[in-house]
């Protein structure tokens, strides 16, 4: 996963003007989601050995400490380390594009106010080429596109944490329950509408996505395709 990731960042901070650096897609695709979607079916897989193993019944609470249940719990905290780890990465890479593209006066009111700073020193200020204002314009798309990704795994975050995932298999997702959960997942995203509200993904994905309410946490896995697979 390396090997692409450094090969996305390098169109985005040698290669500029590039058509393939006008995008975050690639980068998300081939490297980030690729590592969710193997996770998520690890789990998938690991949970129905699970069921196979230790169906419900009067001996449930005994198998909390099976070799399956602790596997489980091996494979839950991984994950929720990699998306921890992604997040940061995505955090730092929006703030090395502002410094990079100085899109400061642009960008950087919406960066503070999820709590994200302007990268210093290292050269990264104002390494690329002059660039006309439509060009800026498109490099902000680059911004927006971050904060999505760090919505994105700050929902799937949610969605794979210990109350979250008590809360689905108890039933016990109640009214405004979802928008509570999910908050700092729609916060990113409504940060990223505010930067550009006229993005037609924003419009569809993630307008929809803050309207959800208490359905989020059970929909959730529904608006992958819409909301990830971009």
């Amino acid at each position: 996963m390396s090997r692409t990731r450094n090969f996305y960042l390098t169109l985005i901070f040698a290669h500029p003007l590039s058509t393939y650096a006008q995008s975050l897609d690639g980068l998300w695709h081939h490297s980030t989601y690729t590592l969710i979607a193997s996770f998520r079916e690890l789990i998938s897989r690991t949970e129905s050995s699970l069921s196979l193993t230790h169906p419900a019944g009067p001996r449930k609470t005994k198998s909390q400490n099976s070799p399956a249940q602790i596997e489980l719990r091996k494979v839950l905290t991984r994950f929720r380390q990699a998306l921890a780890s992604e997040e940061g990465f995505y955090r730092g890479l929006v703030s090395r594009i502002v410094a990079f593209y100085q899109l400061q006066s642009v960008a950087g009111k919406y960066l503070g106010s999820v709590g994200v700073g302007i990268a210093v020193g290292d050269g990264v200020e104002g390494g690329a080429p002059a660039m006309g204002a439509e060009e800026k314009r498109e490099k902000v798309g680059l911004v927006y596109k971050g904060l999505i990704c760090v919505g994105d795994l700050e929902r799937y975050r949610e969605q794979y944490s210990d109350r979250g995932r008590r809360e689905r298999k108890g039933g016990r997702e109640r009214e405004g329950r979802g928008e509570e959960r999910f908050g700092t997942a729609k916060m990113y995203y409504e940060v990223a509408r505010g930067l550009q509200p006229d993005d037609g993904e924003s419009s569809t994905g993630f307008l929809r996505l803050s309207l959800m309410g208490s359905r989020i946490g059970i929909q959730s896995a529904r608006c992958d395709l819409d909301i990830c697979e971009r």
